[in-house]
């Protein structure tokens, strides 16, 4: 017992009963109300300490609390400037590696057609709009850019796309390359080094610069479609990159026809001789061919048959003659919901057909007329379905990518060398 507890024990035995009962009342209740503090502070502390755990696992779990919290913490300058500036850093190294991926996505994702040359380097001969008629034999609005350039020069693929190949007397040797926004046209290519329907990627040589068609000089033209319709290809050839390494060669087309050996064309011959959907073989025609020309045709369209009737003639058909009646051939031009009514057995589904009779000297030809058949496709399919019935080489093939009997419907508008050796084999026979 200590000193101060044994003198108010004294104390406290002198002291008359009452004043014991009080002091001892008194005392009593100090301690009580000292317990009462204490179980009070006990229970603000579990409080405080469950608010908290409460806190650390909502900052912990749930997404939108942590990125809350964080962003509070950050946004404190003073305490986390530190740690902040190597976020930034990263988070500008990443912007600028996008920026660089991006540019070189561009470069690379178009180049200019001449190899090395850009729109401001290369020579432009003739841009786009009205112009004077180049010789007398180039159009007078001209839907392209033409640039000049030497006989063999490579020509390259603007964007990565698929091309379509055909010739024509005006094009020349020409090239559609269907990209993902925009079709590419090109016209007057000495050469085509890419075949129907090929895939082909960006820079990949498709052809050679040559004066194909209605061309006074060597030049590449190169005329742009978007949404249906030609557009003014300036703005783009005007900022397309140069490309200064060596372009890559295109795989090999399919079989070309410029050198056409005996064996080859009795093949050929063998294959288109007769008709489809039949087994029998067929003759060309002995006598004179007067065709009758019923609906509404173009122009173009009438050109062109003079055009093909002039081209068998001098690949030794007898005699061909348009005539206003009374002809062995009739050369519809009508709308397909048409075709039905003027041959009841057509291929449903054809935009070009002819008929013949067995060995008869008369047939019926249809040509579409309708809006979503293009006038070069016209006049594919008139030089196609007038030399088969004429010819008897009435099967289509798809051997040769440049070919008139080819069977997709393609643009390709002229006689290729193994064509004009199986047509002449037909006349003769």
């Amino acid at each position: 017992m200590t000193s101060s507890n044994q003198h108010l024990q004294q104390a406290l035995q002198h002291c008359s009963p009452d004043m014991q009962a009080e002091i001892a009342y008194r005392l009593a209740l100090q301690e009580s109300k000292q317990r009462s503090w204490l179980n009070l502070a006990y229970q603000l502390e579990t409080i405080v300490t469950t608010a908290a755990v409460i806190a650390t696992l909502a900052i912990l779990l749930v997404p939108g609390v942590n990125q809350s919290t964080t962003d509070w913490y950050f946004g404190i300058p003073w305490l986390n400037a530190a740690e902040k500036q190597p976020d930034q850093e990263k988070q500008s190294d990443q912007a600028a590696e996008e920026q660089k991926l991006e540019t070189q996505q561009e470069a690379t994702g178009r180049i200019f057609p001449l190899p090395g040359k850009t729109h401001a380097t290369a020579e432009l001969s003739s841009g786009y709009g009205s112009r004077e008629s180049p010789g007398g034999i180039g159009s007078t609005f001209h839907r392209g850019y033409d640039y000049p350039a030497p006989t063999g020069n490579p020509v390259l693929a603007i964007e990565s796309g698929t091309v379509k190949v055909w010739t024509d007397g005006s094009c020349g040797n020409g090239i559609e390359l269907k990209a993902k926004d925009r079709s590419f046209i090109y016209c007057h290519l000495d050469t085509v080094t890419v075949a129907n329907g090929q895939s082909v990627p960006v820079g990949t040589v498709v052809g050679t610069v040559g004066s194909t068609g209605g061309s006074t000089g060597p030049h590449i033209h190169i005329g742009i479609i978007e949404g249906g319709d030609y557009i003014d290809p300036g703005e783009y050839l005007k900022v397309l990159p140069s490309n200064l390494e060596s372009p890559p060669e295109a795989p090999a087309a399919t079989a070309a026809t410029s050198s056409v050996s005996p064996d080859e064309a009795q093949q050929y011959f063998l294959e288109l001789n007769g008709f489809e959907f039949s087994d029998s073989k067929a003759s060309s025609f002995r006598g004179v061919t007067r065709i009758e020309i019923l609906g509404n045709p173009t122009e173009v369209d009438r050109e062109t048959i003079k055009q093909v009737m002039q081209d068998l003639l001098d690949l030794g058909a007898n005699g061909i003659e348009i005539v206003e009646s009374g002809g062995n051939v009739q050369l519809h031009f009508a709308e397909t919901t048409e075709f039905g009514n003027i041959v009841p057995d057509v291929v449903k589904g054809s935009i070009g057909f002819f008929s013949r009779k067995s060995e008869a000297e008369e047939g019926t030809i249809l040509i579409a007329t309708d809006r979503r058949i293009s006038q070069q496709d016209r006049q594919h399919l008139i030089r196609e379905e007038v030399t088969q019935l004429i010819t008897g080489l009435g099967k289509d093939s798809d051997r040769y990518n440049d070919s008139i009997f080819q069977q997709r419907h393609d643009p390709v508008t002229q006689y290729s060398e193994i064509d004009k050796a199986v047509i002449r084999m037909a006349f003769e026979k």
